[in-house]
């Protein structure tokens, strides 16, 4: 989804890429859960927003938006950060706005007054975030959101998955649940409707799995940085406390998921024509309209 590929099938291989790392401090946590920003974390809960764990920072996602990221300080621990896109504050003024070539995103001490001042904005900020949001990210945020509960077969763990170094990006990766539970990793790529980068998708994920799971299995360094997401993420009450991660280099099954799919078109066909020539098995999910849940494994297509 967020990788346009390329028109023809590349081969799996291992990437030049650096060092892959997710989580967070101790202290960060602690600020999330008890200290600082536990009024932030609650209604991040409570308004249903996603929180996702990144190296230092958490994002704060809003139908596919992100709506607010928050960094610790590698030079002083600690202080921390905060940054909103310019559109998605338009119209406010929040304190502690801190000088700097940001881009599009302003940014901000995150101290107690900007926590307090961002809560009470949160309505405008969503309201204005809402004006870009894209039905695949609302997408992609339902189904994490779904695949909490217990009668789903993959927990997501993290979204739009990227590695130091490497330009693409796998929207969802997540932990099998179903009866060798816990076992395997899912890393799924998702289109909506009749997006022709269908029939690219064996390039694309061809272009994740030889950087995330090189020979099949996930790389120790990601392996070992979800598992310190999904600690991290339980002690915070995102996850449930039954989430387990595969311990050692779990394997990966590459899952691709449309969504809207029209069968009358010729876009599954050409996907279909050209994973015979992939030299590792793919899946396929076709998601039921108005259904946000992956249905059951064994209805997935090996292509």
């Amino acid at each position: 989804m967020a990788d346009q590929g390329q028109a023809s099938d590349e081969p799996c291989r291992r990437r030049e890429r650096g060092r892959f790392r997710r989580g967070l401090s101790d202290s960060f946590v602690a600020e999330l859960k008890t200290g600082r920003f536990h009024e932030l974390l609650g209604v991040t809960k409570s308004r249903c927003l996603d929180l996702q764990i990144r190296e230092s920072y958490v994002d704060i996602y809003a139908d596919g938006r992100r709506v607010l990221g928050l960094a610790e300080s590698r030079r002083r621990p600690d202080t921390y950060e905060a940054s909103v896109h310019e559109k998605y504050v338009a119209g406010l003024s929040l304190p502690d706005r801190r000088s700097s070539d940001a881009g599009p995103y302003a940014r901000f001490a995150a101290s107690r007054d900007f926590v307090v001042t961002y809560l009470s904005s949160l309505d405008l900020i969503l309201t204005n975030a809402s004006r870009s949001r894209k039905p695949e990210g609302q997408l992609e945020e339902k189904l994490i959101r779904r695949s909490l509960r217990d009668d789903s077969p993959v927990m997501f763990i993290d979204r739009q998955v990227q590695v130091h170094g490497v330009r693409s990006r796998a929207d969802l990766i997540g932990i099998a649940t179903w009866s060798d539970a816990w076992a395997r990793v899912v890393l799924v790529e998702l289109k909506q409707g009749l997006d022709n980068r269908i029939q690219c998708l064996p390039s694309q994920m061809s272009s994740y799995r030889g950087v995330l799971a090189p020979g099949g299995h996930l790389a120790a360094d990601v392996a070992a940085s979800y598992r310190e997401v999904v600690a991290q993420k339980q002690e915070l009450g995102i996850l449930p406390a039954s989430a387990r991660f595969p311990e050692g280099d779990p394997p990966v099954d590459c899952l691709l998921v449309l969504a809207d799919y029209n069968p009358r078109s010729r876009l599954l066909g050409r996907l279909r024509e050209r994973s015979r020539s992939s030299e590792f098995r793919m899946k396929l999910a076709l998601l039921q309209p108005d259904t946000f849940i992956l249905p059951p494994p064994e209805s997935w297509e090996v292509l």
